[in-house]
């Protein structure tokens, strides 16, 4: 295997873990064998390094050796990761170590130094999936270091809720990034219900408990090498509990996170089910010696008694820290739009058209073709202008996003959602229903689809309120 090879082999399957105490650095094997192999592609020996990063050969061989009694101090290391990074910026043009070459081992180095992470080119990311923390357009905003906060007093139980596509697994993302650099170890998990969902359950039909747990358990052996159940992977979430309890007990000092994004997806009985019967036992402030933290999204979705649901959830745990995550400010906007085109606008056509939805305005800044078909059908709505807007792909995500959140799993319409779309549909008229219901005002102002005045917070959710009173034959 060559050096190219090991290197685009290593990168993606790991992340460079550096954690830093005073001046010193603690190095893994991964992080030595990654410095050697970039020293070398470079040209480089160890003496040659040594003499251009103004330290001593025999600290740089003990380093690269991995000698316990070396002590790794994170200034000469930066020093050295410098003269690499300087190497590799003048072969750029080196039709023997090309570009994609160059950029795998500046991935390496940005760990180190900060002049290699301004040589990587960052790529645009596309919306509809969380963004990666090295891609643009990722948007930092206040809720980003109250969740990273959460990683200086492990464990903890993390909640991260909000309306459809606002960014809650971007975040998650970024606090998993997070956690492995410190050394935590993490694990994923997407819940999906069964491939053949009901909303009513029979001895027939599948439970999305059972097949959660499941999931799993085949997860969190595969990630964290935990061993198998005894008696087969559970079906329940008690058995899950037994199982997890019992397969980490050796090493329960080791610290973790486990992501659970996005339980709603499950529907909502089930959310209810995952937070009592799971989140709530294994809330590791009351279980001694086990280090699990776990941070859950939650996206808002309608259902019987919503307003009591939220009370009940926000009091299941002892959530820390207990986000709620909403839409982009205008200047969150302006930099967004910056970052992706270059250019900051003085017209804040974006901010106007979309009030800073995170999914919409991510999509409209890159997809061009979206955003003047918007511009157009605002300017002047009319049946013809709205085809382009319907046939975007963003448009189209994000229907699906709110379908999802007004129905269950199903998408079937039943009376409560046929009931909370007429609402909706009557507001965007400018007609709306009086008295109306508390749950129904509740969630619609929760998931941003009408603002506090009771009116549609986009205005292209006038044509969402007209789509969804087909979907659901209304």
């Amino acid at each position: 295997m060559n050096i190219f090879t090991s290197l685009l082999i290593r990168l993606p399957n790991r992340v460079l873990m550096l954690v830093r105490m005073d001046s010193s650095t603690s190095l893994l094997d991964d992080d030595r064998a990654l410095l050697r192999d970039i020293m070398r592609v470079v040209g480089f020996n160890q003496k040659e390094l040594a003499a251009a990063a103004k330290v001593g050969e025999t600290w740089l061989t003990n380093v690269l050796k991995g000698n316990r009694r070396t002590r790794v101090d994170s200034g000469r290391l930066e020093r050295v990761a410098h003269v690499l990074v300087e190497r590799l910026n003048n072969r750029q043009a080196d039709s023997r170590f090309p570009q994609e070459r160059v950029e795998i081992a500046l991935v390496s180095l940005s760990r180190f130094t900060p002049e290699a992470a301004a040589l990587v080119p960052r790529k645009i990311h596309r919306p509809g999936t969380p963004v990666p923390v090295d891609s643009l357009p990722y948007t930092k905003r206040d809720a980003d270091d109250e969740a990273l906060v959460a990683l200086q007093d492990l464990p903890f139980t993390m909640m991260v809720a909000g309306p459809v596509q606002c960014g809650k697994s971007t975040l998650l993302a970024r606090l998993q990034q997070k956690a492995r650099d410190i050394g935590v170890e993490t694990a994923w998990f997407d819940a999906r219900p069964p491939a053949s969902p009901n909303a009513q359950r029979t001895r027939s039909q599948p439970d999305p408990n059972a097949a959660a747990a499941s999931a799993l358990s085949e997860l969190l052996q595969a990630q964290w090498g935990l061993a198998p159940p005894r008696e087969g992977l559970p079906d329940s979430v008690p058995k899950l509990i037994h199982w997890l309890l019992r397969a980490m007990a050796p090493t329960a000092s080791k610290p973790r996170l486990l992501i659970l994004d996005d339980l709603a997806k499950l529907g909502p009985g089930t959310v209810e089910d995952w937070l009592r019967l799971f989140v709530r036992k294994m809330d590791t402030r009351a279980i001694t010696g086990v280090q699990l933290s776990i941070a859950v999204g939650l996206t808002h979705r309608f259902g019987m008694g919503f307003a009591h649901k939220l009370v009940e959830i926000s009091s299941l745990v002892r959530w820390w820290p207990r986000i709620e995550l909403g839409w982009f400010g205008s200047s969150e906007v302006a930099e967004l739009e910056r970052t992706v085109t270059g250019v900051k606008s003085s017209t804040h056509e974006l901010w106007n058209l979309f009030k800073g939805q995170p999914y919409l305005t991510h999509a409209a800044a890159i997809d061009t073709e979206f955003l003047e078909a918007v511009q157009r059908w605002t300017a002047k709505p009319t049946l013809a202008k709205a085809r382009p807007i319907r046939k975007a792909g963003p448009y189209a995500q994000h229907l699906k996003a709110i379908k999802f959140a007004v129905s269950e799993p199903t998408l079937e319409s039943d009376s409560r959602t046929a009931a909370l779309v007429k609402t909706f549909v009557s507001a965007c008229v400018g007609k709306p229903q009086l008295p109306i219901d508390h749950d129904q005002e509740l969630f619609l102002k929760k998931a941003r689809l009408l603002d506090r005045g009771g009116k549609p917070t986009l205005p292209i959710y006038r044509l969402i309120a007209e789509d969804l009173q087909k979907l659901f034959k209304v």
